[in-house]
């Protein structure tokens, strides 16, 4: 479960990010909508422990993440939460086995090339281990960041506009992959893009105004 209570974030004298109290339930998967500049982003990373909040805790399952620092944060949220950024970050130096296995070593988990192989092979992409992401479509590099997001099975998944810069169709793929690796984890996607509401119709949307949360 991830919760957020009385969650507020600032940058100076500006407020864009005002949730209030919100909990998202083990396993849903859930977008999160709203215009550019209403905190869709910032509320990922907070989720992520990548950005402490101005005011406010953040939960997931049972342990505050805004109350860890360091090493112990580092932990929780190799092992716990994967995370699928807008620019995908691929190791461009690294074949796409070793990208994902990058993630297991970053967790400080058993650096497992079966485990990974498996993952590629879920989501189509297991003859192109050897390959370098500079030789893969843009489709095809976004499976590779779906899987170094999921192999370690976590708890908590946070995409941010991973459709933004794909077709139609490509689009529904990343998404429907996205809710197929989720295996049970809470996935939360923070999106513009209207296409994303006819695979997952469950919703927390931000207004840029007022800065209240609808759920």
């Amino acid at each position: 479960m991830l919760r957020f209570e009385q969650l507020r974030h600032r940058y100076g004298e500006r407020t864009v990010l005002d949730v209030g109290d919100l909990r998202i339930e083990d396993g849903a998967q859930m977008l999160l909508l709203g215009p550019s500049g209403s905190g869709k982003s910032s509320l990922l990373h907070i989720a992520a422990g990548l950005l402490r909040p101005t005011e406010g805790r953040v939960w997931l399952d049972d342990m505050e993440l805004t109350g860890m620092h360091g090493a112990a944060l580092d932990r929780v949220r190799g092992r716990r939460v994967g995370i699928v950024f807008q620019r995908l970050h691929l190791i461009p130096s690294l074949s796409v086995l070793d990208n994902v296995l990058v993630a297991q070593y970053s967790a400080g988990n058993k650096v497992d090339a079966g485990v990974a192989m498996e993952t590629l092979d879920r989501l189509g992409m297991s003859a192109k281990a050897k390959a370098k992401p500079s030789s893969l479509s843009l489709g095809e590099a976004q499976r590779v960041a779906i899987a170094r997001t999921v192999v370690n099975r976590p708890r908590l998944i946070l995409a941010d506009e991973p459709t933004s810069s794909l077709d139609d169709a490509n689009a529904e793929q990343v998404l429907r992959l996205l809710c197929e690796q989720a295996q049970g984890a809470t996935l939360l996607i923070a999106t513009h893009d209207a296409r994303a509401k006819a695979v997952i119709p469950q919703q927390v949307i931000l207004k840029a105004a007022a800065q209240q949360v609808v759920a």
